[in-house]
C-alpha cells in the first residue's frame, strides 16, 4: 500500500477512536482531508518522509487548524529540530509522528507553538528526542510491511 495512504487510513481511524471519549468530532471528510470538529475545522495534511519541508510550510496559512502526519523516521526528526522556528509559528498546528509497528507507543504527539512556550529552550532537542524514542523508529524496510 502508499505509504501516504496507509498513514491516512491509520490517522483517521485514530481520530475516530480518540473521539469515541472526547465527543468532539462533527464530521469527518476523508475525500478533502478535513476534520470537522463542533468549533474548528483541522486541516490533515500527511507527509510519510518530509523531504523539502520548508517549501511546504511557506504554502499553509498560520491561523489554520493542521494535523500534520509523518512517520517517526531519524531524518523526520532531523527535519522537525531543523525547521523548529518555522513549525512554532503556526499556533494550530500538531505534529504527529507515527510507527504502526512500534513495540512501544505507536505515535508521539507534538504542539510546536505551545511546546516552544513552555520547554526550555536550551533541553528542547532532548525533549523532543526523549519523545521520539518513545515509539520505535520507522525504518525503510517497514515500508514493504504495509498492507492493504
Amino acid at each position: 500500500m502508499d505509504p501516504r495512504q496507509f498513514l491516512e487510513q491509520w490517522f483517521y481511524e485514530f481520530a475516530k477512536n480518540r473521539d469515541l471519549i472526547h465527543r468532539k468530532i462533527d464530521h469527518i471528510d476523508e475525500q478533502h482531508h478535513r476534520i470537522y470538529f463542533k468549533t474548528y475545522e483541522q486541516l490533515v495534511v500527511v507527509e510519510p518522509f518530509f523531504g523539502d519541508i520548508g517549501n511546504m510550510l511557506q504554502v499553509l496559512e498560520k491561523e489554520k487548524h493542521y494535523a500534520l502526519v509523518c512517520f517517526n523516521t531519524r531524518e523526520n526528526f532531523k527535519k522537525l529540530i531543523e525547521h523548529w522556528n518555522s513549525f512554532v509559528e503556526f499556533r494550530f498546528l500538531t505534529l504527529y509522528f507515527v510507527n504502526p509497528f512500534s513495540n512501544q507507543d505507536k505515535k508521539w504527539v507534538v504542539v510546536p507553538s505551545t511546546h516552544s512556550r513552555i520547554a526550555d529552550p536550551g533541553s528542547l532537542k532532548t525533549g523532543l528526542k526523549a519523545m521520539f524514542d518513545m515509539v520505535d523508529e520507522f525504518m525503510a524496510d517497514d515500508v514493504n510491511r504495509l498492507e492493504a
